[in-house]
């Protein structure tokens, strides 16, 4: 009656935990493509301020007051980097087909790790690249 008992509670943790992986997996996946989602509206912008810029760097009086021409040459990096790293990440991305559930549930969270620091990368590049580009001589 003990074995009994034991293979039914084993059955039913096992059955439970394939449900709560494959949950997790649909979960995780709508989450990856709303970050997605998300950071697809900063992409364009980001190259633009990437732009604008680099046009500041062209001529040294255009630097806005209280910057320099490194605070400026910083907030394009930080510009191009956001950028270039979405791009790398989009380009990079695919759900391995041959995972088994939990390794899938594994592959999600690690990507939406990525997108969540790409996404604090990309609002601090923008804020600090409006700081420099909206402030007037």
């Amino acid at each position: 009656m003990k074995i009994l008992i034991s293979l039914v509670l084993i059955s039913i943790i096992i059955f439970s935990c394939k449900n709560v992986t494959g949950e997790q997996q649909d979960k995780l996946l709508t989450d990856v493509f709303n970050l997605h989602d998300e950071l697809m509206k900063s992409y364009v912008p980001l190259n633009s301020m990437h732009s604008q810029l680099k046009t500041l760097l062209t001529k040294s009086d255009s630097i806005p007051n209280g910057f320099t021409k490194e605070d400026v040459i910083e907030a394009a990096n930080h510009t191009e980097k956001a950028y270039n790293d979405m791009g790398d990440w989009m380009k990079d991305f695919k759900v391995p087909e041959n995972l088994n559930k939990a390794d899938k549930v594994k592959y999600l969270t690690d990507q939406k790790t990525k997108l969540e620091k790409l996404k604090e990368d990309t609002q601090r590049a923008i804020s600090e690249a409006n700081a420099i580009i909206h402030i007037k001589k």
